[in-house]
């Protein structure tokens, strides 16, 4: 401990390299959020409902506790990392005298270097296999996590119609499965496609800060939400700073801008789509059947004197949204709207 505590410096380069450091704290204590995640089937607070939910008495001591040990475990592991003589940064990769490469791997480093200095390097390399074990099953549950999170969301986003019904489909054990189908295949396919650790940290980066400075943002801006003053400028001034290392991340890992903003592209193609498949469904049923007949003038006059004063509808493009919006007002007005046109679009 003296030794990694003598190793310590102050803050010394420019202001880019500081906020450079300050992000990779902000991302080393992010894993924090996955408790605030869980505060939605917390168990409810005395006195309060399911139309009015409060779980504050359960929420807030799981959080802090979440909070104080990632911020201890962090602090001890920049410590450990200290301790250790001889690591140099060599192309944004780690080396140990004797051992290259040891930064995707430096909890069993430091584990086979401070039990092997003590007990002997054949209990070194012992405990080193143990860490690797215990850390590997550690990153099962992490990664068990985020496919539950990914079938939860697109299941809401399914019940909000963002997403097709099929991903509301529960199997026999109530799990939707195309749902757990994508969100198993998707990190398998980041897994393998990025091979690089750190390729992998930067998508995370860019993904867990922006889903926080989103959430933070929307949260704190709508005025719909009873919150206190102090509690919505609390939150949006965190929002400030998560937007802005955001915009730092997307700056500095263009493979994560790319991947994020190809994420972004395709989602909100794949939204439009469904929405405009679920707009023409809608409107379907407010048109009349095509029926292909011949009328002369002065019946075509009359049919039109007896159904109503009839609206006509100029567009350059006809198409799904401009047939609704005719519909909707010829209904009001009890007038009519060209059949024929309607269903050839639909």
């Amino acid at each position: 401990m003296g030794e990694a505590l003598g190793h310590l410096q102050p803050l010394h380069g420019s202001l880019a390299q500081n906020c450079a450091g300050f992000v990779g704290i902000v991302l080393a204590l992010s894993g924090v959020e996955a408790i605030a995640n869980a505060t939605g089937v917390m168990k409810l607070d005395p006195g309060s409902t399911d139309a009015k939910p409060c779980v504050v008495k359960t929420s807030t001591p799981a959080i802090l506790w979440v909070m104080i040990e990632v911020c201890v475990f962090t602090a001890l592991f920049g410590l450990a990392a200290h301790a250790l003589n001889g690591l140099q940064v060599v192309g944004g990769d780690v080396n140990a005298p004797g051992a290259e490469g040891v930064r995707d791997y430096m909890l069993r480093y430091m584990g086979q270097v401070f039990v092997g200095g003590a007990l002997g390097p054949p209990f070194g390399h012992i405990f080193a296999v143990i860490v690797s074990i215990v850390f590997g099953l550690l990153l099962l549950s992490a990664s068990n996590t985020t496919i539950v999170d990914l079938i939860a969301i697109q299941f809401l986003m399914s019940r909000d119609r963002e997403l097709p019904k099929i991903f509301q489909r529960l199997n026999k054990w109530g799990v939707p499965s195309a749902g757990m189908l994508l969100a198993t295949i998707v990190p398998m396919l980041l897994v393998i496609i990025v091979k690089d650790m750190s390729g992998l940290a930067d998508l995370y980066a860019v993904g867990v800060v922006g889903a926080i400075a989103t959430n933070l943002g929307a949260t704190s801006t709508d005025r719909k939400l009873s919150i206190k003053s102090w509690e919505r400028t609390l939150m949006f001034a965190t929002f400030i700073v998560m937007a802005a290392i955001e915009l730092s991340l997307l700056i500095d890992k263009p493979n994560a801008r790319y991947f994020a903003v190809t994420i972004l592209a395709v989602g909100l193609i794949l939204r439009g789509l469904v929405q405009e498949r679920r707009m023409k469904k809608e409107v379907a049923p407010l048109l009349p059947a095509s029926t292909p007949m011949q009328l002369t003038r002065n019946e075509s006059a009359s049919s039109d004197a007896g159904t109503g004063e009839a609206i006509l509808c100029p567009f350059a493009a006809p198409g799904a949204r401009s047939i609704s919006l005719c519909a909707r007002r010829a209904r009001p007005a009890d007038g009519s709207i060209c059949s024929s046109c309607a269903s050839s679009v639909l």
